[in-house]
C-alpha cells in the first residue's frame, strides 16, 4: 500500500482518474484506491471519480499479486503528475 497526496489543485478529475484507470486495467491483479473509509475498484473509472478525491486529500493505492509494488508506483506518480506517468511501456 501506498499513501498519496493528491496535488493536483483540480483534485482526482477526469484525465488523472482515466489514466489511473488505464493502468490498473494493465495489471492482471486486484487494484484499489482508498479515501477514508471509502474503497473503490482502480479499475472502474466511474468507481475511481466518484471518490471525489480533491487537492490535499489522501488515497491509499493498495495492489494485489504479482509486482504490486511496481502497479502502487505507477498509479503514485499518475496521480502526483499525470504527465509524467504517461510515458514508457508497462511491463507487470
Amino acid at each position: 500500500m501506498i499513501r498519496v497526496k493528491i496535488t493536483d489543485r483540480n483534485g482526482l478529475h477526469a484525465r488523472p482518474a482515466g489514466l489511473v484507470t488505464s493502468i490498473a486495467q494493465a495489471y492482471p491483479g486486484e487494484v484499489f484506491l482508498e479515501k477514508g473509509h471509502e474503497r473503490c475498484n482502480a479499475k472502474n473509472i466511474f468507481a475511481v471519480m466518484a471518490l471525489e478525491a480533491e487537492y490535499g486529500d489522501f488515497v491509499n493505492v493498495i495492489a494485489c499479486g504479482k509486482n504490486s509494488e511496481k502497479i502502487e508506483k505507477e498509479i503514485e506518480k499518475a496521480i502526483q503528475g499525470f504527465d509524467e506517468a504517461s510515458s514508457g511501456e508497462r511491463s507487470f
